[in-house]
């Protein structure tokens, strides 16, 4: 993960320029597995290193919640919608 996806915004899973779709839920996947090193440094491409464990879990676990929150009230408002 570069610093283009640093919580600063959602990555774009759907690429209006044609190029490949990228599924949100291995976003998250990827996301839960740098989680699951419980890294104590995120240094990104672009942007201000975060530093401390805690700073990093937290970072990674919102951005992973908010991928995983999109993606299920879009799943959720489709199969409403679909009964309407």
């Amino acid at each position: 993960m570069d610093g283009r996806q640093r919580l600063s915004r959602l990555p774009q899973h759907l690429r209006l320029r044609g190029t490949p779709y990228r599924d949100p839920l291995d976003w998250a996947g990827t996301v839960a597995a740098m989680l699951a090193y419980e890294p104590a440094a995120l240094i990104p491409q672009h942007g201000v290193p975060v530093v401390g464990a805690s700073e990093v879990q937290k970072m990674l676990t919102d951005y992973h919640d908010a991928i995983a929150f999109v993606h299920d009230q879009t799943i959720r408002y489709m199969a409403y919608f679909e009964t309407q």
